[in-house]
């Protein structure tokens, strides 16, 4: 298991404060080491990347968490969005959704989700939920490095 003590940075893309509330309160008491944006629509997440698009791709996020149904641009619009750019699709992205629809499931990987969760109903098994996405995403899959450097197009 990799030991990796640098902060992670998640982009949490989610409308209802209730959810972000419940992550915000699984990273605290799971101890997670991580740096949370929070863009609670989808409107909000589409200008996050046309800046960083703007700002030559610095600062990105090491995972994105986005919900399905987010008001004026929805989840599968941002998960085309990001994941038609080159340097953006490398980031893993999970939908975490209360939908189980086979056709949302099926269009979100067609689009390029990584991952698809539906969320618990229950505190103890999303607290638990976050814990495995932090463990598997950070501590055993092998992530991209997305630093942009001037000898990268060498």
């Amino acid at each position: 298991m990799k030991n990796n003590f640098n902060s992670k940075k998640i982009l949490l893309i989610e409308d209802n404060i209730g959810d972000v509330k419940l992550i915000e309160e699984a990273i605290k008491a799971n101890s997670l080491n991580v740096s949370l944006t929070v863009l609670d629509d989808g409107e909000k997440a589409k200008d996050y990347y046309e800046q960083k698009v703007a700002d030559g791709y610095t600062d990105l996020p090491d995972l994105i968490i986005c919900d399905l149904n987010l008001p004026r641009f929805k989840g599968d619009e941002i998960i085309k969005l990001y994941k038609k750019d080159e340097r953006m699709r490398v980031i893993p992205l999970i939908v975490l959704t209360t939908s189980n629809l086979d056709l949302d499931i099926n269009s979100c990987y067609q689009y390029g989700a990584n991952a698809y969760l539906i969320k618990p109903l229950d505190v103890l098994e999303f607290f638990d939920m976050i814990l495995h996405v932090h463990k598997f995403w950070f501590q055993l899959a092998e992530m991209p490095i997305h630093k942009v450097t001037e000898s990268a197009s060498v």
